[in-house]
């Protein structure tokens, strides 16, 4: 149950019999029930802060949170307005603080939950937490529906979670890239947009350098592409970075990187802190896959009409519909 519907706490609650309740926020508000557990929710990337964590993990401590929801629906800009790779990388901070607070194994991660994007956005965060190692207790859904039968409801929703989606992922690579005539180009900016800005290029060279070898930062001088400038470094084993700075005019331009050798193995080579040494694979999944149905924001929305109609959902038969 949502903080939304705090004005008529008492129909819904007589109705719904729930277990839970939330706020959209991290911190339970005045006018929530005392008797219905509160669980906190990150509302967006953005909301991963030191303090809020602090608030949360204070909660754990104590005995009173012993479950977390991930962002709200993160695919819509009104909402939690958040990418993949944020929400991957904001999940990264919270377990990370979670962890040193030596709370981690006392609290349930809930995932982030989406308005619709459940292909685009929520089996893409899923995968991508699954590569990265992150830990995903359940699986958060929202269901906006007008269906008045519980069944046909329940069906609805049971399709949605098991439905197998294929989803291509991107993989870092940790081999030997492909040299051609002993130079390596990885990356190119190849004018796109952002490339007339300031660039950071950070890789690195795993085991022993050639003696002598070298890499080389290759940059247009000019809008129309027909001046060059080309500086040379010494190749170091282990992590090399080199910040090239924006063109004074403010043009979209390429940059090359050069090794003087292919003798060398790279494990990493990120431009401005993305990597770009990635495969592409593809893989069939569906949410089920990732754990049990986190319901959230269904009755109290779109199906005013089931309460009205005197047809609840009395709590063993949505725990029999959760294990099936």
């Amino acid at each position: 149950m949502g903080a939304g519907q705090s004005n008529t706490w008492g129909t819904f609650l007589d109705a719904l019999e729930p277990a839970w309740h939330y706020s959209w926020n991290w911190e339970v508000l005045s006018n929530h029930p005392d008797d219905v557990e509160f669980v906190p929710q990150l509302f967006s990337a953005g909301s991963v802060t030191t303090s809020n964590l602090q608030n949360i993990i204070d909660g754990i401590s104590a005995g009173d949170v012993d479950y977390i929801i991930g962002f709200n629906e993160p695919d819509l800009s009104s909402q939690g307005n958040t990418t993949v790779k944020e929400a991957l990388d904001a999940w990264g901070v919270m377990e990370q603080a979670l962890k040193d607070a030596t709370v981690f194994d006392q609290v349930e991660l809930v995932s982030p939950v989406v308005a619709s994007q459940y292909d685009d956005w929520l089996l893409r965060f899923l995968a991508g937490a699954n590569q990265r190692g992150y830990t995903i207790d359940h699986v958060c859904m929202h269901k906006y529906t007008s269906f008045t039968n519980a069944e046909t409801f329940y069906s609805s929703l049971k399709e949605r979670y098991h439905r197998e989606v294929t989803t291509t992922l991107n993989t870092t690579v940790s081999a030997d890239p492909a040299f051609t005539d002993n130079k390596f180009i990885p990356f190119a900016t190849n004018q796109i947009a952002g490339s007339e800005l300031e660039q950071t290029f950070e890789f690195v060279v795993e085991g022993a350098v050639p003696e002598g070898a070298t890499y080389s930062i290759k940059k247009q001088t000019n809008a129309a592409g027909s001046g060059w400038n080309n500086a040379s470094f010494p190749l170091l084993a282990g992590t090399n970075t080199r910040t090239v700075a924006a063109p004074g005019a403010g043009f979209t331009r390429k940059v090359n990187v050069i090794f003087s050798s292919g003798d060398i193995k790279l494990s990493s080579f990120k431009h401005n802190g993305d990597e770009q040494l990635t495969t592409t694979s593809q893989i069939t999944h569906s949410l089920s896959d990732y754990g049990p149905i986190w319901l959230k924001e269904f009755a109290v929305k779109r199906t005013q009409t089931m309460i009205d109609n005197g047809e609840n959902f009395p709590a063993d038969d949505v725990s029999a519909f959760m294990k099936t």
